[in-house]
């Protein structure tokens, strides 16, 4: 089934930018995001005891992050990924798999 998705999912890879390069960089910004991220919490802004829209787009992102086993050792301890984990306690675990380094 996956493979009759092949090409819409290269499309899209094409266009959010999705190539080993950009991956990387993206991956080496990470700590500053996830500051960011608890920047927001400790201001107020998201991670409130009632959710907005703010909340369900940042914390969801928080949550693929965390679900990616490569990834989820630089939430560990965070407040955006007690927040996260607090809206979207569900979400599964996607393997490693990411290029090395």
């Amino acid at each position: 089934m996956v493979v009759c998705f092949m090409p819409a999912i290269r499309r899209l890879a094409q266009i959010s930018r999705a190539d080993e390069a950009h991956v990387r960089e993206d991956i080496a910004r990470l700590p500053e995001l996830l500051d960011h991220a608890d920047g927001l919490i400790e201001d107020g802004t998201i991670g409130s005891s009632e959710p907005n829209a703010a909340d369900f787009q940042i914390l969801a992102s928080v949550a693929v992050l965390r679900a990616f086993v490569d990834l989820g050792r630089q939430l560990r301890g965070r407040p955006c990924e007690a927040a996260a984990r607090q809206l979207y306690p569900d979400w599964p675990s996607i393997p490693s798999g990411l290029p090395a380094g």
